[in-house]
């Protein structure tokens, strides 16, 4: 992950390639933590890709995050993701109970600023994880 952060854009690109290959291992916690601590935009601009391209109930309060961002190219990256999220939903993989309370938490954050029809549609699909 050190290479991520690296002055050298050629190298964090790589980092970026390499990880969104690997997605399913990927920290994203981490991921997102290099993302909140770095002024080198396009670290911040790799971080979030790399996000987006991670496990989905694992990344979506990450996405959520990133889509609130004051840099706008980054914030583009997650909405366009969000955007996409719903129709690549996959009714079989479900979050687990700490996804989804980690989730909800940012979903309430944000109710005021987040797309309506993304927030209908979250609460309808997670209706049935509640149990």
């Amino acid at each position: 992950m050190v290479f991520l952060e690296d002055r050298r854009i050629g190298v964090s690109n790589e980092v970026k390639r390499i990880l969104i290959e690997h997605s399913h291992i990927v920290d994203v916690e981490l991921i997102y933590t290099i993302l909140m601590k770095t002024d080198i935009e396009y670290v911040k601009l790799n971080a979030a890709i790399i996000i987006c391209h991670s496990n989905k109930w694992e990344a979506l309060c990450y996405i959520i995050e990133i889509s609130m961002d004051g840099n706008n190219r980054i914030a583009h990256i997650a909405k366009e993701k969000l955007s996409k999220w719903r129709y690549r939903y996959n009714p079989y993989k479900r979050p687990t109970h700490d996804q989804l309370v980690k989730i909800d938490k940012i979903v309430d954050r944000y109710d005021q600023l987040l797309n309506r029809e993304f927030i209908k549609w979250y609460h309808f699909v997670t209706k049935n994880c509640r149990n």
